[in-house]
């Protein structure tokens, strides 16, 4: 949580090449999804659809 609140106050970052701000994504993807994350599975991610 203090990891985001850092990269809000910033303000400067561009969230989607924050190296740093996508690892945070990642992380919590997998804490949530496990095995579903499509983040970090291709199976999940081949089988989504918009």
């Amino acid at each position: 949580m203090r990891a985001w609140a850092s990269i809000a106050r910033d303000g400067a970052r561009h969230l989607e090449t924050d190296s740093s701000a996508i690892e945070l994504l990642r992380h919590r993807e997998h804490g949530l999804k496990r095995l579903k994350a499509r983040l970090l599975h291709d199976a999940p991610l081949e089988r989504w659809s918009c």
